[in-house]
């Protein structure tokens, strides 16, 4: 258990890492200014965000460590990362 609690909180710092640092470098407001009406409506939602990045590092770390069941974490992490933005 306490592994799984330690993957959640290192994944939610990681994707909130990373949408910070979108952020600073521009990249959330060039989505909302060049995006698709979809993508820049999600580039002004900071929980959509947070759900895409959570689910791409969370595939990543699936395929890395060969465990499925990090697919089910972005639901957890999701709401962790929104709030340490």
């Amino acid at each position: 258990m306490m592994g799984i609690l330690t993957y959640i909180v290192i994944i939610s710092a990681v994707c909130a890492f990373i949408l910070n640092l979108a952020n600073k470098w521009g990249a959330v407001e060039y989505l909302q200014i060049h995006g698709s009406d979809l993508i820049a409506k999600m580039a002004n939602c900071w929980f959509c965000l947070s759900w895409w990045t959570n689910l791409v590092v969370c595939i990543i770390f699936a395929i890395a460590l060969m465990d499925t069941s990090f697919l089910l974490y972005p639901f957890i992490t999701t709401i962790f990362t929104k709030k340490l933005l």
